[in-house]
């Protein structure tokens, strides 16, 4: 597992892992130079495993466990947890940076193979992709996978809090791609640092 890998990484609520959750979205864009204009979300998730990181390294079978923040049953937003205050931004800019250099192709190439297969050309096409990012003691920050379609837990698996984050997220991914104003994304282009 590469959360296993991320060392020494920064450990919350009574020494458990997390990682940060962030969607990206592309569309396809027939009115500018790309062919893909990308967008963050900016309710990043703060998934928190359910077992903290056991003080003794013999215990292969808690410590085993306590790497697996995919099963979290404990979902928080990064502008609201303390101990991750002042991340957002470096976050957001880690990511577009990930995305302008090594996603972004690869997302354009299943646009275009979309649009070939396709028999509705006028149907505009986009692509969700969830990144998982840890972070380190010193505050780097490592990209642990870039997850295609990604899943959601189950109704009724979550608090309702996070049903409705999800909701919010579905509203918002529609109007972003009707072209209606969508408040809680912003172009990753504009989050890039200029040069």
């Amino acid at each position: 597992m590469l959360q296993a890998e991320v060392q020494p990484c920064l450990l919350i609520r009574n020494r458990r892992k997390f990682h940060v959750r962030s969607y990206v979205v592309g569309v396809e864009k027939w009115d500018i130079d790309d062919l893909i204009e990308t967008y963050l979300y900016k309710r990043h998730e703060v998934r928190i495993a359910s077992e903290p990181m056991p003080d003794d390294d013999d215990d292969r079978n808690r410590h085993k466990a306590a790497h697996v923040v995919n099963g979290a049953k404990v979902f928080e937003f990064l502008h609201e947890t303390p101990e991750l205050k002042g991340l957002q931004e470096k976050i957001e800019v880690f990511i577009a940076q990930i995305f302008a250099k090594h996603i972004i192709q690869d997302l354009s190439r299943r646009v275009n193979m979309s649009a070939r297969e396709d028999a509705n050309n006028h149907a505009t096409k986009f692509v969700v992709a969830g990144l998982d990012v840890m972070v380190t003691e010193d505050g780097r920050l490592y990209l642990l996978e870039v997850n295609v379609n990604p899943i959601i837990p189950p109704p009724g698996s979550v608090e309702e809090t996070y049903e409705s984050h999800l909701v919010g997220f579905m509203r918002d991914l529609v109007s972003l791609i009707v072209g209606m104003p969508a408040s809680n994304f912003v172009s990753s282009k504009s989050i890039l640092p200029k040069d």
